[in-house]
């Protein structure tokens, strides 16, 4: 559970980043 929401933790800053 911790991975999965630390993944889309992950996935959600570098979509941030890409904008």
């Amino acid at each position: 559970a911790n991975q999965s929401q630390r993944d889309f933790n992950t996935r959600l800053l570098k979509q941030l980043f890409l904008n």
